[in-house]
């Protein structure tokens, strides 16, 4: 059940397309674009096996370390701060700390502009940090997958149900959190993808139904399947 039914506001083609879509269409496409491809596929998302929702409470930022970014006098001190708590000390000369740090940042902020406690901050800041794991952990998680993911993750900080979900947020903040991560990461869905996720190469041999080998018109190609 979707709580939020946001999935239409969501960025059109925010994820890779399958073999299946990518192979479709009049030619017979042999090779790894098909049944290798989805073995390939399906081998990467195994490895999503372990993202399942949880109550996050706590799980990256104790309650002295929330209190801390809390009370930061500025942006500038809570970035230090996530720097120090997540080694992202590099973020000057390495891109992908940079993004990530300003991701962490970003969701403090939000969290201090709603005057979140403690408690609502770390749960909150793990949500957006789980979820940009899930969405990075292979170049083959889509969109709709990882906004399915951040749901689940939410609705269980919404409702109290032991031990399974506590209630932190209420629904309409629950909402405004919803609509805050479509507008904000999910926005940017295809960046993040491109910019942590590797890039899949797919040679790709075309050859038409009816015309023997020999006098079928071929020709391959490599595609470079970026992470989006």
């Amino acid at each position: 059940m979707l709580l939020f039914n946001l999935h239409k506001g969501l960025p059109e083609d925010g994820g890779i397309k399958s073999s299946e879509t990518i192979c479709g269409g009049p030619p017979n496409i042999c090779g790894i674009g098909t049944e290798e491809n989805s073995e390939i596929e399906n081998s990467e998302k195994e490895k999503l096996s372990s993202f399942t929702g949880k109550v996050v409470i706590w799980n990256d930022l104790n309650a002295d370390q929330a209190q801390e970014l809390l009370d930061a006098p500025t942006l500038i001190d809570v970035r230090d701060i996530l720097a120090e708590i997540f080694d992202l000390t590099n973020y000057e000369e390495d891109l992908q700390e940079e993004i990530l740090l300003h991701l962490y940042v970003y969701a403090i902020q939000y969290a201090r502009d709603k005057e979140f406690s403690t408690r609502q901050l770390s749960v909150y800041f793990s949500i957006v940090k789980d979820v940009h794991e899930f969405c990075v952990e292979n170049s083959f998680v889509r969109i709709e997958e990882t906004f399915d993911y951040f749901e689940d993750l939410l609705i269980r900080h919404c409702i109290l149900r032991p031990a399974f979900n506590m209630e932190l947020f209420s629904i309409p903040e629950a909402k405004k959190i919803a609509f805050h991560m479509v507008d904000t990461y999910f926005r940017h869905f295809k960046l993040y993808k491109y910019a942590f996720t590797p890039q899949v190469l797919l040679d790709l041999v075309l050859s038409y139904v009816g015309e023997t080998t020999s006098a079928a018109t071929q020709g391959k190609w490599q595609l470079l399947m970026f992470s989006p």
